[in-house]
């Protein structure tokens, strides 16, 4: 067993001793103060009993009932102090009966005595019997005297009881301490003679190692510390044996040793070279910052000037307290500082005016030789190409605001295609944030498509790359935007070259041709209602005489035929169709001569009602988004009605008379737009420019002129029409027009355009 766990188990025994000791004594002076406390009560029933013959005898004598009161007051509490008794052994069990009994017995012989004086009592004052008071005062006595008796015997018994208990623990606690006493003197005794007899074989073992003797191995008996202790010896003995086993060793040592300092001689003599002629400022502080070491290059940043001792502030009174502050950090903490570019003196080239210099530098904390630490300083100047990058930036930034303030949008790549720069007209065109493009390859963000087919076409980047030649679009090419909407586009694209001539990049520019395709359209459509113009008038007389002479026999027929429900629908359905036909005829004329319009105030939400309620087969469902309140335009209503009645007869044809109809109207800034979409079978993306050409239809019927008419009314009235179609998702028309104010005191009902 090791001394350490012997002295461990020593402790713990000695603890268990002490906590059965402790709790021996714990449980030995509760059972006294039980013990006690009974012997306590056992007097207290002695005195209490008679108490309560005293006061049998005095109720005897008075017969009043104030000493019956005091003799039952007292005799409860000491019925209280019986039934405290306890029975821990058989002679307190029959005593303690005994009591309990005789208290009984007391209170029936004192109730009986008080009954009979009830009965046979002539009134206080009068006298009994002598020989019944004889004889009461005799049953009261015998009664008070046993119960007198048992509680004195108990009070006894509880005494003994006590004394015991006090001589049986202290016997415990002398024997516990008997056998701790021959513990430690065992334990001591054989700790002692295995400690001296290992001692005394280390003292031979360390006497026949110290004559020279290597094989010498001191003998281990047991796991002990002694033990330990002799293994560590032997080893000892065993690595001494080794370290001097061979002089030759020992000269191989130093002669390596000698070269190592040849070497670390050669090294530091390299490093002072280096140090003296590097071409980086470097310096040793100490810890109160005085300079201790600079090299030439540090010394020509102030020639002249006498470095060795002198504090930052001495040598560069301009030098910022925070400079001071980040070494006496970097000596405090241990963790480097590194600054780029910093500004950090002032100071005179040779021949020249002070001014800003600036340097890139670190601060080191390093041991010093002789104890202590300081700072190392290492920097270079950077001043000259701070003033490159400076004017680098500068031409950058003018040719970046050039490129942002042109109305071209322009996007520039690198070699691999991967965009770097992009201005703010190609990030509205793409959709595209500046901070969402660059890095991303140029296809994901602009991503051309013919018009027609919607075919990927090749993007101009890759073969301006290629072959470094200028290139340009297609026609009908179109930019797919990031929500998925197109752009009609005209761009080229450029290599970028730099000084050697080689490609660096490239870049593209190109512009939206929404607005010049939407003229050109223009002024298509008016060539073609010009020549249609030439033809309306006499087309338009030869139609509305036979339209008029229709209307006017349906009318007769309507007439004649009052009673015939049947013939009356097909009646109404021939007058409207000619009313129809009269509107379009006078539309026509209308837009192909110029007329003068009739400007009003119109409330959108009103007019739209009308139509729902009127034209909208039963077929179809309507779902207006309309907002709570009024939203008023400046238009001719008679023409705003003929455009949107083209719109809603197309959607309802576009579902067969079967769908959804959804209206809406909002106001968007200063732009009223009023909504019309359907669930119908959409436009193919061929026909979708074509819709507002004259004469295009994709329907069996119909002269293909009614969404022409609607476009030339609405733009008329300084508005705008947008749709936007896709096959199988239907189609959603949008008018734009200005938007009045809700109230306008001063706008006339009619004003002539």
């Amino acid at each position: 067993m090791r001394i350490r766990t012997q002295f461990v188990i020593t402790m713990l025994l000695f603890g268990a001793v002490l906590a059965a000791v402790a709790a021996s004594a714990v449980v030995t002076s509760r059972m006294v103060e039980s013990a006690r406390e009974q012997g306590n009560l056992a007097d207290s029933v002695a005195q209490g009993a008679s108490e309560l013959s005293y006061l049998a005898n005095d109720y005897l004598i008075h017969r009043e009932d104030r000493q019956l009161n005091r003799w039952q007051a007292r005799f409860d509490t000491f019925s209280g102090a019986v039934a405290r008794l306890e029975e821990k052994n058989p002679a307190q069990q029959g005593l303690v009966r005994s009591i309990r009994a005789n208290t009984t017995r007391l209170e029936d012989v004192f109730k009986s005595i008080v009954a009979a004086i009830g009965s046979d009592s002539p009134g206080p004052g009068g006298t009994l019997d002598p020989v019944a008071l004889s004889v009461s005062w005799s049953r009261i006595a015998v009664q008070s005297q046993a119960l007198v008796s048992d509680a004195s015997r108990l009070s006894n018994v509880q005494e003994n009881q006590v004394s015991q208990l006090q001589t049986t623990n202290d016997t415990i606690i002398i024997i516990l301490i008997v056998v701790l006493l021959a513990y430690f003197l065992i334990n001591y005794l054989l700790t002692q003679r295995r400690a001296l007899s290992g001692l005394a074989r280390l003292q031979s073992g360390a006497a026949a190692i110290g004559t020279g003797n290597l094989d010498y191995r001191i003998e281990v008996k047991g796991n002990d510390e002694i033990g330990d202790l002799s293994r560590a010896f032997n080893r000892m003995t065993g690595d001494l044996k080794l370290v001097t086993a061979s002089k030759a060793e020992l000269e191989r040592e130093i002669d390596e040793r000698k070269k190592a300092e040849e070497a670390t001689e050669a090294h530091r003599q390299l490093l002072d070279t280096t140090f003296r002629n590097v071409p980086v400022q470097v310096n040793l502080m100490g810890s109160d910052l005085r300079i201790m070491l600079v090299n030439p290059a540090y010394q020509a940043i102030a020639p002249g000037k006498e470095m060795i001792g002198k504090n930052l502030d001495e040598l560069w009174p301009e030098t910022r307290q925070q400079f001071v502050e980040l070494c006496r950090r970097v000596l405090a903490t241990g963790e480097p500082y590194h600054a780029v570019d910093e500004f950090n003196m002032v100071a005179s080239y040779p021949g020249g005016p002070p001014e800003p210099r600036y340097f890139t530098w670190s601060l080191y904390r390093v041991d010093l030789p002789k104890g202590g630490r300081g700072i190392l300083n290492v920097a270079w100047e950077t001043t000259e190409r701070k003033k490159a990058v400076e004017a680098l930036r500068a031409s950058e930034q003018r040719w970046v605001t050039t490129l942002s303030s042109i109305g071209d949008a322009v996007i520039a790549t690198d070699t691999k295609g991967l965009i770097t720069f992009l201005n703010p007209v190609a990030e509205r065109l793409t959709g595209w944030s500046y901070g969402e493009a660059v890095g991303k390859p140029v296809l994901e963000v602009f991503n051309i498509v013919n018009e027609d087919s919607r075919e990927t076409l090749e993007n101009p980047v890759s073969k301006v790359l290629q072959t470094g030649l200028v290139t340009g679009l297609a026609n009908h090419t179109v930019l797919v935007r990031r929500d998925g909407s197109i752009v009609p586009i005209d761009d080229s694209g450029a290599p970028i070259k730099d000084q050697a001539g080689q490609i660096a990049g490239a870049v593209l520019v190109f512009r939206d041709i929404s607005e010049r395709r939407s003229a050109e359209e223009r002024v298509r459509t008016y060539e073609r209602l010009a020549t249609i113009g030439q033809l309306s008038g006499g087309v338009a007389h030869e139609l509305k005489n036979p339209l008029a002479s229709i209307d006017s026999a349906a009318y007769l027929l309507e007439r004649t035929l009052a009673g015939n429900e049947a013939t009356g629908r097909y009646l109404a359905r021939i007058r409207n169709g000619v009313e129809n036909c009269t509107r379009t005829i006078d539309a026509l004329l209308a837009i192909t001569r110029s007329q003068d319009m009739i400007l009003k105030k119109i409330e959108m939400k009103s007019l739209l009602a009308e139509f729902i309620s009127d034209n909208i087969p039963p077929g179809v469902q309507v779902v207006k988004n309309f907002p709570a309140e009024d939203v008023f335009i400046e238009a001719d209503e008679r023409q705003l009605r003929i455009a949107i009645r083209n719109i809603i007869t197309n959607a309802v044809q576009a579902m067969r008379g079967n769908g959804t109809l959804t209206l809406g109207v909002r106001t968007v800034d200063d732009t009223v737009e009023a909504s019309f979409g359907d669930t119908g079978h959409g436009i193919s993306p061929e026909n979708l420019r074509k819709v507002f050409e004259p004469l295009f239809t994709t329907k069996a019927k119909g002269l293909g002129m009614g969404l022409t008419i609607t476009r030339l009314i609405v733009e008329r009235q300084h508005g705008a029409i947008t749709l936007d179609s896709r096959p199988g998702s239907g189609t959603t028309f949008i008018l734009k027009f200005p938007a009045l104010p809700a109230r306008s005191e001063d706008y006339g009902e009619d004003t002539p355009g």
